[in-house]
């Protein structure tokens, strides 16, 4: 596991040396071999607060309570970046630039004449 703070940065502890783990806010738990790809993938995903240890991390949803051994884990991620993540994000959001367009038409004549005086 491995847990991202501003104060202490970045901590790594194994599953193994977990005794318990609570947390009120609520995270996406993702079993290994789950792909996804698409935004009804996302119904596979149990995601609520969690309690955990070492061997078992439950997702405590609004209609159960789902359990998961630790081994079958792929990630665990805060809820809203796992929501974010099936977002559509258009081309201009976030757009806070400019853009120019211009066209420009040059034109010669059809026939030249060149005359040279000896």
């Amino acid at each position: 596991m491995v847990f991202k703070s501003e104060t202490a940065g970045e901590v790594t502890v194994k599953w193994s040396a977990v005794q318990e783990l609570r947390s009120s806010a609520n995270f996406a738990v993702i079993p290994k071999g789950v792909t996804l790809r698409r935004k009804e993938d996302e119904a596979g995903v149990a995601a609520g607060p969690i309690t955990a240890n070492s061997q078992m991390v439950a997702v405590q949803t609004p209609q159960q309570r789902k359990s998961t051994p630790t081994a079958d884990i792929g990630n665990i991620v805060d809820q809203a970046s796992f929501e974010r993540a099936f977002e559509h994000v258009s081309l201009w959001k976030g757009w806070k630039g400019g853009a120019t367009l211009g066209v420009a038409l040059t034109e010669a004549p059809r026939r030249a004449r060149t005359s040279a005086r000896q």
